[in-house]
């Protein structure tokens, strides 16, 4: 039974046979099917116009379909439809009219899979990550738009070059032996882990990068591909010595600072606080900040902390006040306290600086210190007055935003935002200091800002208003407005990026789930949810063993115990074979691969599941397929690499001489004669090394030889395949002549009706020819088919010999040549008689004339094949000639063929001579000519008149 959907159709489109894989591709029964139109497996579109198509092709036999290879969408009997691959092919037998093969193949995983790759391809470009993918020996092999920006140079700069381009010399001139010593040993220093190194700009100038490794290696563990993942540190490094330089401001600073966690522990005390309440600095770390506070204040502090938490309400954040502070002796002291609240890359803290109002030494060295805090701090800070005015800019908000301190103060702050936010920017703070409502002081959110160049920029903003006293101001007072930025732009493309992954796992066509460090399933996507006949909702936040089979599920949670605690992998990273439970509780063989990925919040694993039910099938098919090659009239030899015969069909017997069971296990050169023979271990060999095709995929003709050492002349195709395709493509036609309807299978296709399949010596010569190239066709397509995408006709260097098949399709020329030296003496023959001898086809053109005509009518300088045997008659005659081959073509009653009779005909120069013209019809296969033999009978004619001339005279005479 073939495994390939096949569908047998008439000239009218009537469905005549389907195959079994068919029928179940489009839930039909056989009895649904045959004697229907082909027209109920394709959308309404295409079915209406469907018969048009077909009475198209019987008029002007132009193929737009057929023989060639397309995706359309087929319907299925439930009405849902899928993506098909379809080839048709036709085929006619003698006298009867076309049949057509159509061999349909499901490519909806496939156009999924194209869909996947193309948006893993979107999301590498979108992606404001640098990533460079490296090959095995070091070379760049792709970069994505943030890596070219990152380094400053082209993809077409890099793409080809060792990555080595990308490093410092001292690094670079290692690399390559790490990549070595990593193939032979396969000891993970790098890969997989994520470090800190340093990179080439091609400026030349070095920066430091966080680099993660990830390889990519194919089912037998060979790696293909590095994919490495940047990550400039360059601004990190930058805050990092910033709160360096900070904590020593704070460390030298007479201000006191006081920074505490949002539990309220104190995280930090400088030197100037330890002084102005009198405790070391190691009594109050880690202790709760009431212990500074006035009883009063200190019983509710607590409650302060987790209001705004809960409420992000900010009271006393962002603004002075002024507080009593109890010392560790127990004196209460006046204190001028100003909180900030600061988001660090994984915490927050709140900071505190102090005044202590009962020392008035404080402020100008106290201010210089502000000063220098606010210009070395990370955050981009720019503050305003009352109208909008920038009075302050920072180095970070320069960085940030691209304008220089002089571009900015004095200005409007409005000059920092788009227009449409410009524009209404006003009526917010008019509104603001009408109605005192805050709708964005004290609160952090996202908006836009506007870059010195023109460009916008996402940022985290936060607006803090500060009172400060003002004597020459009629209130007493002033505000200003503290705005901090932050550039979310990265975290804005991760979230991009991740809705992006989300969208490739629903459209993943293979079962995929992740699970956390105790089994608890985190995610499923739709195939997985498709696989086992649940919805996500009843998966996640379960235990993974309600997918796992009775004699698994109770004790996988022991299993993932064991791997905590000893990190022995006995399951993650390799394959194997299990059974998972569905819903319904049925079990499903599948191959399951778990790998294990380590993030910053968890231990988690991703399982990765493929159905096996179609290898059981696979399996069925190559059965059939040897069948098919002992059953086939060509002779096929089949090759390993290493050019050891593996198979040898039965008509390969015939035409060497060679038993099966002798010749199968000997190498392939006992079938050529000595001059090929010695070099053909050669010639396989640079094949494997260089992938250079000169004789695979070509048609040639080569001596072969016989078992008793005869050399034969042979036709050879060579074809090359895996073992894994071999057994389709042969399956595949013989489940295209079996559904033919035709006692015999894939020998009836080459044998004429009422002979055996075997008897191959007795067939007409051009109808053997025919089939066996439709059969070289239809096993180069299939051929073409199997192989991988991205291979292009070639296989890979060093691919093992075990792993390759080459398939010859040999055909015997010996009987040809004796047909065309047989053409030949014919050829001779008719140029050499003395015979006038023309041939015309219907139209009356002349396809044949032979040297004695050409001389006869005076044509020894010109060639008359190609003009109309019209200039050979008289005009009166001539202009009937067309009228008389009509007049035949129709009726068929023949008034000159066949018969024998005398005629005028006209030479060269006009001159008409008498002659005797015979004709004879030729129809060979349908194709119809007239042969014609002239003789002149101008002589005989005048003898002949002489003679009744004399005659009269004589019976005249008296005498």
């Amino acid at each position: 039974m073939s495994t390939v959907s096949l569908i047998v159709c008439n000239s009218k489109g009537v469905i005549e046979g389907a195959s079994q894989a068919a029928l179940e591709e489009f839930g039909y029964l056989s009895s649904d099917l045959l004697g229907h139109n082909v027209k109920m497996l394709m959308p309404d579109s295409v079915a209406q116009r469907h018969d048009a198509y077909l009475a198209r092709y019987r008029q002007t036999g132009i193929k737009r379909v057929i023989d060639r290879s397309r995706r359309v969408t087929a319907c299925r009997k439930d009405g849902s439809s899928f993506v098909a691959e379809i080839l048709i092919r036709e085929f006619n037998r003698h006298g009867a009219e076309s049949t057509y093969l159509g061999f349909i193949r499901n490519a909806t995983a496939e156009v999924e899979f194209e869909k996947v790759t193309r948006i893993n391809e979107a999301v590498s470009e979108m992606s404001n990550t640098p990533v460079v993918v490296i090959d095995p020996k070091g070379y760049i092999r792709r970069v994505n738009k943030a890596a070219t920006d990152t380094f400053g140079f082209t993809s077409a700069e890099l793409i080809g070059e060792n990555v080595t381009t990308l490093m410092p010399r001292d690094i670079a001139r290692e690399h390559d032996e790490y990549l070595e010593e990593y193939q032979r040993t396969k000891r993970k220093t790098v890969v997989g882990a994520s470090r800190t190194l340093r990179a080439r700009r091609k400026t030349g100038e070095i920066f430091p990068m966080e680099l993660t490794v990830r390889e990519l290696s194919d089912d037998k563990g060979t790696s293909q591909y590095f994919i490495g993942y940047i990550k400039d540190i360059t601004p990190q490094l930058r805050f990092s010595q910033s709160v360096l330089s900070n904590e020593a401001i704070i460390e030298i600073s007479p201000t006191p600072v006081v920074g505490i966690l949002p539990s309220g522990e104190i995280n930090l005390f400088s030197p100037a606080a330890q002084a102005a309440w009198g405790y070391d600095h190691d009594e109050v770390m880690g202790q709760n900040v009431s212990m500074l506070m006035n009883d009063e204040d200190a019983e509710h502090h607590n409650d302060y902390l987790l209001r705004y938490q809960r409420t992000r309400e900010k009271r006393v954040i962002g603004h002075t006040q002024m507080f009593k502070g109890k010392r560790k002796s127990g004196e209460l002291f006046l204190l001028e306290a100003n909180i900030q609240e600061v988001q660090r890359a994984d915490h927050v803290i709140y900071i505190g600086f102090m005044r202590d109002l009962t020392d008035e030494r404080y402020s100008r060295h106290g201010a210089r210190t502000y000063r220098a805090m606010f210009l070395s701090t990370p955050a981009a800070v720019v503050v305003t007055d009352e109208l909008g005015s920038v009075t302050h800019f920072n180095p970070a908000a320069e960085k940030l935003l691209g304008y220089m301190y002089d571009q900015v103060v004095g200005h409007n702050v409005k000059m920092l935002m788009p227009d449409d936010l410009a524009f209404a920017h006003d009526a917010h703070m008019e509104r603001y200091n009408q109605t005192g409502i805050k709708s964005v002081l004290g609160q952090r959110r996202r908006t836009v800002a506007r870059h010195a160049n023109g460009d916008t920029l996402t940022v985290e903003l936060q607006v803090h208003e500060l009172t400060i006293p003002d004597a020459l101001s009629d209130a007493g007072s002033r505000k200003q407005y503290y705005a901090y930025f932050r550039d979310v732009a990265e975290e804005v493309s991760l979230a991009k990026a991740n809705s992006a992954n989300d969208a490739i796992l629903a459209l993943c066509t293979i079962p995929m789930l992740s699970i956390n460090k105790f089994g608890k399933v985190l995610a499923i996507n739709a195939a997985g949810s498709a696989a086992f006949g649940y919805d996500a909702d009843e998966v996640i936040g379960e235990n993974v063993s309600i997918l796992c089979p009775p004699s698994i599920a109770p004790h996988h949670d022991g299993y993932l115990q064991r791997y905590r605690e000893t990190r022995a992998k006995r399951i993650l990273g390799s394959t194997r074979t299990v059974h998972y439970r569905r819903k319904d509780g049925t079990l499903v063989p599948a191959e399951i691969k778990v790998q294990e990925v380590d993030v910053t919040t968890d231990l988690v694993f991703c399982a990765y599941l493929r159905d096996i039910n179609h290898e059981q099938r696979l399996k069925d098919a190559y059965i059939l397929s040897k069948t098919a090659i002992d059953a086939c009239p060509i002779p096929i030899v089949l090759i390993n690499g290493s050019g050891i015969v593996v198979r040898f069909s039965r008509a390969a017997t015939t035409v060497f001489q060679w038993k099966t069971e002798d010749i199968v296990g000997k190498n392939v050169k006992v079938l050529m004669n000595h001059d090929i023979a010695k070099v053909h271990d050669q010639h396989l060999q640079d094949y494997r090394h260089s992938g250079v095709k000169r004789v695979i995929d070509r048609t040639r003709q080569v001596q072969a030889m016989r078992k008793d050492g005869m050399g034969i002349t042979v036709e050879l195709s060579v074809k090359e395949v895996r073992r894994s395709d071999l057994c389709k493509i042969v399956d595949d036609v013989l489940g295209a002549s079996t559904h033919l309807g035709l006692e015999g299978g894939a020998m009836q296709i080459f044998s004429r009706p009422g002979e055996s399949g075997g008897d191959v010596g007795k067939q007409d010569a051009k109808s053997r020819l025919a089939a066996t190239n439709h059969f070289l066709a239809m096993a180069s397509s299939f051929a073409a088919h199997a192989q991988p995408k991205g291979a292009k006709g070639h296989t890979p260097a060093n691919t093992q010999p075990d792993d390759e098949l080459f398939i010859g399709y040999m055909r015997d020329l010996s009987q040809e040549y004796i047909l065309r030296q047989s053409n030949e003496l014919k050829d001779v023959i008719l140029s050499e008689s003395s015979v006038p001898m023309i041939q015309l086809d219907t139209k009356g053109v002349i396809l044949y004339a032979n040297p004695a005509l050409h001389h006869e009518f005076g044509y020894e300088g010109d060639n008359l094949v190609g003009r109309n045997v019209k200039a050979l008659m008289p005009s009166e005659v001539a202009v009937h000639h067309d009228g008389y081959l009509e007049r035949y073509g129709q009726t068929g009653i023949k008034h000159i063929i066949d018969h024998q009779r005398e005629a005028v005909a006209k030479r060269k120069d006009g001159e008409l001579f008498p002659i005797e013209l015979s004709v004879r019809e030729l129809n060979v296969k349908g194709d119809r000519t007239y042969f014609g033999y002239i003789r002149n009978i101008l002589q005989p004619q005048l003898v002949r008149d002489q003679k009744r001339l004399g005659d009269t005279i004589m019976s005249l005479s008296p005498i």
